[in-house]
């Protein structure tokens, strides 16, 4: 037992910090390819989708990773309600996000960009749900290998397109490519190793769910959206330089 946990703690923590140098590195490099305005204008548009992600997952995982754990012999029809959950929120997110930057007044520049990044709301409940799966049962090198390979393939390929004179469109839109390729062969293999989930409708078990996760919902999303509140209020509140720029610095 102890064994295990000190395998998957070692594995855990090397793919946190490989994931964080890699994500540090690529930002940096932005940065410096970009300039302060346009760095500025991607660093806000992936803080919209971040705020909307964590309103809307806000207390799923501590939950899921129980009730899987839980039910490590039995999962099947748990998994499938989870699943089913986290979609439904991935798409209510999805609305809500295009919504809320059209009361923003957001150009159709932006709106555009938005859109695309948007996209890894819906993309995100498959794979946060296979994570949540592997935790569950003790297998951390799964979930962590597809994390830094995600994080690593989508920090070369924006290098790349970056380096060959591409700009901010590119950049978005092969990360949500990346996002979704990866996406799709971890549902491939889960589906054929794992568990042949699918989409249920079963309001009964979601109220269930959403009863034990509210509780956590306050507390998981305030600590999560502190960390690009100042970001967000620099894109809304008007002061001596441009928006972007502001957000940039």
């Amino acid at each position: 037992m102890l064994k295990s946990v000190a395998k998957n703690f070692s594995i855990l923590t090397l793919a946190t910090i490989t994931e964080a140098v890699i994500i540090f590195l690529f930002l940096a490099f932005v940065a410096r390819q970009f300039g302060p305005s346009l760095f500025g204008k991607y660093i806000l548009i992936g803080v919209y989708v971040h705020v909307v992600s964590v309103l809307v997952n806000a207390g799923i995982a501590p939950i899921a990773l129980r009730e899987l754990a839980r039910h490590r012999d039995d999962s099947s029809e748990l998994f499938d309600d989870l699943f089913s959950l986290r979609l439904v929120l991935g798409v209510f997110g999805y609305l809500t996000l295009m919504l809320g930057a059209t009361w923003l007044a957001e150009s159709p520049e932006y709106m555009t960009l938005i859109g695309i990044a948007g996209l890894m709301l819906i993309i995100d409940p498959f794979t946060a749900s296979y994570s949540a799966y592997y935790t569950a049962h003790e297998r951390m090198a799964i979930p962590s290998a597809y994390n830094v390979a995600s994080a690593g393939l989508s920090a070369l390929a924006g290098g790349t397109l970056l380096i060959i004179g591409f700009g901010l469109f590119e950049l978005i839109l092969s990360n949500a490519v990346i996002t979704l390729t990866i996406g799709i062969i971890w549902s491939v293999r889960f589906r054929a190793r794992v568990l042949r989930f699918r989409f249920r409708v079963r309001f009964a078990a979601w109220r269930r769910l959403l009863v034990l996760i509210i509780p956590f919902a306050p507390i998981h999303a305030s600590n999560q959206i502190n960390r690009v509140l100042n970001v967000f209020l620099l894109s809304q509140i008007k002061g001596p330089l441009p928006m972007e720029q502001s957000v940039g610095y």
